[in-house]
Order: structure tokens, then C-alpha cells, then sequence
């Protein structure tokens, strides 16, 4: 129940009341229990509920980068994450090295420089 009342505070622009919640589960929680718990899910977590995105990175580097402003090198290399999302082989790279990389083949493939050294 906790779980859903984070996911529904950090999804919903609106979330559901804690009443709401506390009713649904046919009041077998006391609202003190519920947040007790919410604290300690929190805690544990270090607060940290996401992490980055390689969709985070790619608009970064194409930000940084005059030779990345190009609409049609950025929709490419946002296609290329996608299909790389795909391949569970690619889970053991980091979302900032398949941005890089998917940026980089985007460019070279649309005969763009590429414009990163080593």
C-alpha cells in the first residue's frame, strides 16, 4: 500500500488522498503505520527514486553541441536508443555511453560529422 501512495506522489499531478488509500484497503493500516512505513521506504531508498535516463543524456549532448542542434541527427539517435532498449546485451552500458554512442552512429550514418575526439 505505501509503495502505491509513493508512485502515486511522484506520477500523479493530483494523487489520491491518503483516505483514499486507507479505504481501499478496507482500513486494515492506520495512517500513522502507512507513513511510519512511507518514511522508512524513503529512507532506505535514500530518497533516490530515479536515475537518469539515456533520453536525459542524449538532450544534453545535443545541447552542449552546436554540430548536435540538428533536428535530424537528434530524432536518429533518439531511434537508435529505442532499438537499443530492446537488446538486453546493452543493459551492461551506462544510459551517458548509449547516448554518446547513439549520437555519434545518428551523425555518421546521416554523414554529419561527428565532431567527438578521443
Amino acid at each position: 500500500m505505501t509503495t502505491l501512495l509513493i508512485a502515486a506522489k511522484y506520477e500523479e499531478i493530483y494523487p489520491p488522498d491518503l483516505r483514499d488509500f486507507l479505504a481501499i484497503s478496507e482500513n486494515k493500516f492506520t495512517r500513522h503505520q502507512v507513513i511510519a512505513m512511507e518514511k522508512e521506504i524513503l529512507q532506505t531508498l535514500g530518497f533516490i527514486l530515479t536515475a537518469p535516463s539515456a533520453y536525459i543524456f542524449l538532450k544534453r549532448y545535443s545541447h552542449l553541441s552546436e554540430m548536435y542542434s540538428n533536428k535530424e541527427v537528434f530524432f536518429f539517435a533518439q531511434y537508435i536508443q529505442e532499438v537499443a532498449m530492446l537488446d538486453a546485451s546493452l543493459l551492461r552500458f551506462r544510459p551517458s555511453e548509449i547516448a554518446a554512442s547513439s549520437l555519434i552512429l545518428a551523425s555518421l550514418q546521416l554523414r554529419k560529422t561527428s565532431g567527438w575526439t578521443a
